[in-house]
């Protein structure tokens, strides 16, 4: 009866390579660390990751420090900035986070979630909030029912720009 003899090296898959090497390791724990010359440390090749894609393909950008997820989120915080200094508005802030609650109990009820506003300041004496929304964004299912529980914790009505 012959038996046939294969190598690792035989194994022209990498990865399958790897996963017999790995699984022959366990199968003979007091082995050394090599299985017929093949390191199991080996580093597999590996193809450089790509970098993820925003789900909306909007591109991050910083300004002053801080990092907005678009760039119309930039370009809204630069024309913001040009009102500020030009004494239209006051107290400019962005990525501001309130805490939202259950409506049902007049919002003193369970935590729901927190909402990361993109602006705030002061108009006169009023505050307003505001987000950056793309068509898309504006979209999700989500945005109302924040914008809603916004108006209904806070008393704030939130500005889309």
């Amino acid at each position: 009866m012959s038996t046939a003899r294969w190598k690792l090296e035989d194994i022209a898959n990498p990865e399958l390579r790897m996963q017999l090497a790995r699984k022959i390791a366990e199968a003979y724990p007091g082995s050394a660390r090599t299985v017929r010359n093949f390191r199991i440390d080996e580093q597999m090749p590996t193809q450089p990751r790509a970098k993820p894609r925003n789900k909306f393909n909007a591109i991050a950008t910083e300004i002053d420090g801080i990092k907005f997820g678009s760039q119309h989120e930039a370009r809204c915080y630069a024309d913001l900035k040009i009102r500020e200094k030009a004494g239209e508005i006051s107290e400019l802030r962005a990525q501001v986070k309130f805490a939202l609650f259950d409506p049902g109990s007049n919002c003193y009820g369970e935590w729901v979630g927190t909402y990361r506003a993109d602006f705030v300041w002061k108009s006169g004496e009023k505050v307003v909030v505001a987000d950056a929304k793309s068509k898309a964004t504006r979209k999700l299912r989500d945005w109302p029912r924040t914008k809603s529980l916004m108006k209904m914790c806070w008393g704030i009505e939130v500005v889309e720009l």
